[in-house]
């Protein structure tokens, strides 16, 4: 599973890491799984679809997956599993 990293819409040193999804019309679909110094409610909160995100406002990221607060969560640990190998 490839993990991204997002500055787009977030402030000074806050960083999103996100899961693609889906392909949209504009780009693709993500799912944050993490951050750092997100105190932002909206869309980057952890657990939440971001909707829309274009290629040139993500990069790879070093993030290991099992520091995101939904690791170990059924669901989660479900989709990482089968929809994410």
């Amino acid at each position: 599973m490839k993990i991204f990293e997002t500055t787009a819409g977030l402030g000074y040193q806050q960083k999103a890491y996100i899961v693609r999804l889906n392909q949209t019309e504009n780009g693709y679909d993500y799912l944050c799984i993490g951050g750092d110094n997100l105190h932002r409610i909206g869309d980057y909160e952890v657990g939440k679809v971001i909707k829309d995100l274009e290629d040139f406002y993500i990069e790879d990221s070093l993030f290991v997956i099992t520091e995101s607060p939904l690791h170990g969560t059924f669901l989660f640990d479900w989709f990482v599993e089968n929809y994410c190998a």
